[in-house]
Parts: structure tokens; C-alpha cells; sequence
């Protein structure tokens, strides 16, 4: 199998520039959506990682992105946004399947506790992760170790990992400065620390913490042996009107409360994002 790049049909390509931030404002209106949500990441990454503890919300990613002040995008709280999402996540992960990838060793400057250090165990990869061939100087140079805990990665991705390697995509992918490699879920990771880099100062100018990371494809996790096979259960969680208004004005006082109190989470946020990963998880399955 060569390494040529695979027909790239344009509805997978309208999911990866939208996922990006680089929306042709094509992708949401296939999906029946009257808007267009500027980029898809922020929201997406929040949606797929869960929090540790569903009785707080100081390791959950929202409130992680709250503090920092970076926005969300409502419209995707909605049946037309989270049917968006199921698509973008399918096509991306088949389309990055059917490459044939080469080891690679990239970096993601990123938070420590994003970062799950598993020594020899292996932990699944259950969101999308970018990463970039770039160096650590332009990282640096570029702000993007501006963060509180700061963590560095050194990521190992081997052959069976999938990922999109989006330099690889030429002139279709929006951002070919970033030179980014993005790690899509079901992969598997083994990490290890490091230590200190008393070099890379993070946004609390404390040393950054680095780490080794190990990446290897979905057949040596977990993955797929979902807590629940019953579809029509889980979309009614995920798609109930109910479920769909709370998390939706959620993440709405998200946006508008920036700089100030951090909004009370819904009470079945924790069961509908379980259940939303779940349908993802299945989907991909297919």
C-alpha cells in the first residue's frame, strides 16, 4: 500500500477544516443546521473528554478552557450540531484509516492534567489530540506553552496509530504552518515522565513537566468494548430536548461568564457526555 494520499472526498474534507477552525461552511449545513459554528475543536475536545469526578468540576474541560478563556460553540448543542459531530468524527476516523502511515515523532504543549502517566499499562486515547512536527523553540514562540501546568509531549506514533498527518494533505488542509499531526480516538497510549523543564516556563511560570509518549493503534486497546450496545438507549439520553436545553444554555453561561464565576454545571451533564461518548464510540465501531 502507498503512501499516495487516498481519494479525499470533499464532505470528509469539509469535516477536517471544520474540525481545524478552517470552516468552508459547507459541513453543518449537511447535517440540516441553519448556522454555521465557527470551528468545531474546542467544543468537540470538551464534549469527548470526561471528567475523573462527576461530583466536581475542576478537572473537567470545561472549566479548564473556562479559566483560560477560550470559547465554545453553542450551536453544536443541538440534534443537527451533535448528529455534525458523529459525522466529522466518522469520516475522519475512516479517511485516516485507510492511510498508510509512517512512524512519526511529534509534540503537544498542552496541560498536566490532560496527561495520564501509565508506565507500562496502556490508556486509551478517547479524543481527538493535535500535535505538530514543529519544534519546541516555534512552540514557544508562538505562545502556545502559555498554560497553567504546563505539560510537554514528545509523542511516538507508530505505524498502527491512527492519525492524520495534515502537512501530508497539501494545499487542501487550511493550515499547513502548524505542520500538525492530529491523533483521533481509539488509539492507545503508554506514558512516561520525565521530569522537569526548568526552560519552558508555563503561564504560572512554573517549570513545565515532560513527558513520553507511545502511541499505538485501537487493536492493542480497549476501545471498542463499549459500556453499552444498546444505540437506541443512548441516543435517547443524548438527543432528549431536555438534555439538549440545559447543556446548550450551559455552555452558552460558559462564553458570557468569562473572567467571572465559572456557571453550575446541569445535573445530567455527567450521564449525557457518557452517553455521548459512548455513541461515538459505537459509530466508530461500525
Amino acid at each position: 500500500m502507498s503512501n499516495n494520499i487516498p481519494t479525499l472526498d470533499p464532505r470528509t474534507l469539509s469535516a477536517i477544516n471544520y474540525y481545524v477552525g478552517t470552516p468552508d461552511g459547507q459541513f453543518l449545513k449537511g447535517c440540516g443546521a441553519a448556522t454555521m459554528a465557527k470551528k468545531a475543536y474546542v467544543t468537540v475536545n470538551s464534549l469527548m473528554r470526561q471528567q475523573s469526578n462527576p461530583d466536581s468540576h475542576l478537572d473537567s474541560p470545561e472549566y479548564l478552557r473556562f479559566i483560560e478563556g477560550k470559547k465554545q460553540t453553542p450551536d453544536l448543542i443541538s440534534v443537527e450540531g451533535i448528529n455534525g459531530i458523529l459525522e466529522m468524527v466518522r469520516l475522519m476516523y475512516v479517511f485516516a484509516k485507510s492511510r498508510d502511515q509512517k512512524e512519526l515523532q511529534t509534540l503537544r504543549a498542552g496541560r498536566k492534567s490532560e496527561v495520564e502517566v501509565t508506565g507500562d499499562e496502556a490508556q486509551v486515547i478517547t479524543c481527538f489530540q493535535s500535535t505538530t512536527k514543529d519544534s519546541l523553540e516555534n512552540l514557544v514562540n508562538l505562545g502556545y506553552t502559555q498554560k497553567k501546568d504546563l505539560a510537554i509531549c514528545k509523542f511516538h506514533l507508530h505505524p498502527s496509530a491512527v492519525i492524520l498527518d495534515m502537512e501530508s494533505l497539501g494545499n487542501a488542509y487550511g493550515k499547513p504552518e502548524e505542520r500538525e499531526v492530529l491523533i483521533l480516538p481509539s488509539n492507545c497510549q503508554i506514558v512516561t515522565y520525565v521530569g522537569e523543564d526548568p526552560t519552558v516556563l508555563g503561564k504560572d511560570n512554573l517549570p513545565a513537566k515532560r513527558y513520553d509518549v507511545h502511541v499505538y493503534g485501537p487493536d492493542q486497546s480497549h476501545y471498542f468494548d463499549s459500556l453499552s450496545t444498546d444505540e437506541e438507549f443512548l441516543r435517547g439520553i443524548v438527543f432528549d430536548f431536555k438534555n439538549l436545553v440545559a447543556e446548550r444554555i450551559f455552555y452558552e453561561a460558559l462564553n458570557t461568564n468569562i473572567g467571572g464565576e465559572f456557571p453550575e454545571m446541569p445535573s445530567c451533564h455527567y450521564r449525557w457526555k457518557q452517553a455521548l461518548n459512548e455513541l461515538i464510540r459505537l459509530e466508530l465501531r461500525k
